[in-house]
């Protein structure tokens, strides 16, 4: 695959069979990594959690979002380590456990700041929703309904911002113009390919988290230090699965970025099938 990934356009298939063969034949590599970035966001998170002074004084679905936020914040390095890695595995020797650790870090304050970006464009329309429930107005609910489907079609246009920071060294409005052009004139098999690949790895996740629940039920005396290492081990587990995402994520954008539709030649087939 490793050249052909410029060449081609790839199927959704495509993208699934050449991501597995990466992850099954990097999987001691990658594993490392989510391994290193599972235990210290699980420890990270426990230590907030459970022995911060801010644990004291917030309510438990607090500390519960807090730990969401969290977790998906550092998930991110992960994210960008294993992209890192797949491109360098495609254009040469692979980088190694600390050059991809690294490189996810030091991209790590550019893709929070762009995320943060698109979270405000893309959830402000959702203020007319709740002035609507402040106020009663329904032209607030009316702008919002008006609003819903630009947000979605952003929200595909932007879906690759994140490795437009990694591997194009972008960041902030730059990154999600990036990613707008990458997507351009295929958003309708960005959102299919981006489901069918969420749908895989969820349904993946589902089944390999149900026996670690169904171990921890029949522990009649379940204590904290139980649990604790009940919860890492399930969380690895998730982990491990969505390190397939992410390396599945990572052969699409190479992809997709190599075949990327330039402006003009979207333009100029556009005036061609109005001419016909």
């Amino acid at each position: 695959m490793d050249k052909e990934i410029y060449k081609e356009e790839f199927t959704i298939g495509r993208v699934i069979g050449e991501a597995w063969k990466i992850y099954k034949r990097d999987f001691s590599a990658i594993f490392d990594l989510v391994l290193a970035v599972a235990a210290g966001k699980f420890l990270m998170v426990v230590l907030v959690v459970l022995f911060s002074p801010f644990a004291q004084t917030a309510s438990k679905e607090v500390l519960q979002q807090f730990a969401q936020i969290l977790d998906a914040l550092i998930g991110m390095v992960l994210a960008m380590a294993i992209a890192w890695r797949v491109k360098t595995g495609i254009d040469g020797p692979a980088a190694n456990f600390s050059e991809s650790l690294t490189k996810g870090c030091w991209r790590w304050p550019a893709a929070i700041l762009t995320d943060l970006l698109k979270c405000v464009f893309l959830l402000a329309p959702f203020a007319l929703y709740f002035a609507t429930a402040a106020t009663g107005n329904v032209m607030f609910l009316a702008l919002f309904f008006f609003l819903l489907i630009p947000m979605i079609v952003f929200a595909v246009y932007w879906f690759f911002s994140t490795y437009a920071v990694l591997l194009k060294n972008k960041s902030g409005v730059a990154a999600l113009g990036y990613s707008k052009e990458v997507v351009r004139g295929r958003a309708g098999q960005v959102f299919g390919y981006a489901l069918v690949l969420g749908l895989i790895v969820g349904f993946a996740g589902v089944l390999a988290v149900i026996p670690l629940i169904l171990i921890e039920k029949m522990i009649e005396l379940v204590t904290v230090y139980i649990s604790i290492p009940m919860a890492f081990i399930a969380k690895l587990a998730i982990e491990t699965i969505d390190a397939y995402y992410y390396t599945a994520l990572a052969v699409f954008f190479i992809n997709f970025d190599a075949t990327k539709r330039p402006a003009k030649k979207a333009l100029r087939e556009f005036g061609q099938l109005k001419n016909k």
